[in-house]
């Protein structure tokens, strides 16, 4: 039964779902290459290129979640969920629940000042109809249902997008994220336009599972038109990824610099002199240093703390002073400007 909806020929190609999964696959791989890319398709701040207002649904990967993980999740979602809802919806009607889920999840994300990226804020609403159109099928013909190895791997893929997906954000997150948030709000305006739509998703499930050969559920002229228009996504992606490699996107490097590091001198006892801190100063308002790496090798173990005196000025804290025959070497990196816009460089300091 689900096979008739995923496999059936005279069934609308499902072509919305698989310009998105391009779309995603055009963003996300280049990015793996060519980490500058995700300051340009999604960055800090979405308010730097007028393109990361959309681009950031189809970047994935995170400090916390590696690249590959979160878009084969966001792509299998798509590719199954996906293909199922807008074969039964149509396109229109598909497009109207992927816009509307994209809205709603941009608004919750911007009213609660969150940063992150992916499309589950808009694909987990087609699990909504897929588990719908499940259950009515159930009810339908539950034994002919039960032998359709689809149904099985359905389950499978509910529960995993469902429970385990949520349960893992959990644990890496350790609160309840903008990722959770974001799932459950998807999955609820999905069941909303279930409720509107259940005559239609019931009516084109009847018509596609009937034993009738001669159905055929094809493309009107209006979804035509709206599948060509679709493409303008991907295009854009093209040409963004054009001007980068050609070096014309800049807006997104911060025109700060380093105006001074103190201690000046490498020698590890300055240091000391320095009351135990390095000292570093910068040209324009900051924002954040996102990551920070520190080797000490020494005759006992040493830590570092970190935090800035005022916009400008960033400490770096020892908690004890430093023998003359230690090695100090820290790395500073995914540095942001108060823009959002990303410092150039990492930023190397070392002592001995």
């Amino acid at each position: 039964m689900i096979s008739d909806i995923y496999y059936r020929k005279k069934i609308n190609t499902p072509y919305l779902s698989l310009i998105f999964i391009f779309t995603c696959l055009l963003v996300s791989i280049p990015t793996y290459f060519f980490p500058e890319l995700y300051q340009i398709f999604n960055g800090s701040s979405q308010e730097i290129y007028l393109w990361q207002h959309i681009t950031f649904i189809f970047e994935h990967g995170s400090n916390t979640l590696p690249l590959f993980v979160h878009l084969l999740t966001n792509i299998s979602v798509i590719a199954f969920f996906g293909v199922i809802s807008e074969r039964i919806l149509g396109v229109k009607r598909f497009l109207i629940l992927s816009l509307s889920s994209f809205v709603i999840y941009y608004i919750y994300f911007h009213i609660n000042n969150l940063s992150g990226n992916g499309a589950s804020g808009v694909i987990w609403s087609y699990t909504s109809v897929s588990f719908f159109s499940i259950i009515y099928m159930y009810k339908f013909n539950k034994n002919k249902l039960k032998e359709d190895r689809l149904y099985y791997l359905a389950i499978l893929l509910l529960i995993f997008t469902w429970v385990g997906v949520t349960i893992a954000d959990f644990i890496i997150n350790k609160e309840l994220s903008y990722g959770i948030g974001s799932h459950i709000i998807s999955v609820l305006v999905g069941f909303g336009f279930v409720l509107i739509w259940k005559n239609h998703i019931e009516k084109r499930i009847d018509k596609i599972i009937s034993k009738d050969i001669d159905i055929k559920l094809d493309l009107s002229k209006l979804e035509k038109i709206i599948v060509k228009i679709s493409l303008v996504v991907p295009i854009m992606i093209l040409v963004v990824l054009l001007m980068f490699f050609n070096g014309l996107l800049t807006s997104h490097i911060s025109p700060s610099k380093v105006e001074s590091i103190n201690p000046v001198s490498n020698n590890i006892t300055a240091i000391n002199k320095s009351n135990n801190q390095i000292e570093i100063k910068f040209t324009y308002p900051m924002k954040e240093i996102n990551s920070i790496h520190s080797s000490i090798i020494g005759r006992k173990k040493c830590s570092i703390k970190s935090k800035w005196i005022d916009n400008k000025t960033y400490i770096i804290k020892f908690n004890r002073k430093l023998y003359s025959d230690e090695k100090v070497k820290i790395i500073l990196s995914e540095i942001y400007d108060s823009k959002g816009r990303v410092f150039n460089d990492d930023i190397i300091l070392e002592y001995d």
